[in-house]
């Protein structure tokens, strides 16, 4: 049984998914702003989310340079 598993795994089309920033509202890049008691931003395409504000305003300066 593991082979045929293997087999199948092996042979499977994986696709990286989308990041979706959110549903109801449009995100400007490079903005930091609150959800769901998660500080994010958005960066080349990616957001990015952190438990304290200051964490997102030292990694969002660092994306910057």
């Amino acid at each position: 049984m593991g082979k045929i598993m293997k087999k199948d795994y092996e042979t499977k089309d994986i696709r990286a998914t989308k990041t979706k920033t959110t549903k109801t509202k449009k995100v400007e890049e490079g903005v930091i702003f609150e959800e769901n008691e998660i500080f994010k931003f958005v960066w080349k395409g990616e957001t990015h989310g952190f438990e304290k504000k200051e964490n997102a305003e030292i990694a969002l300066n660092r994306f910057k340079g």
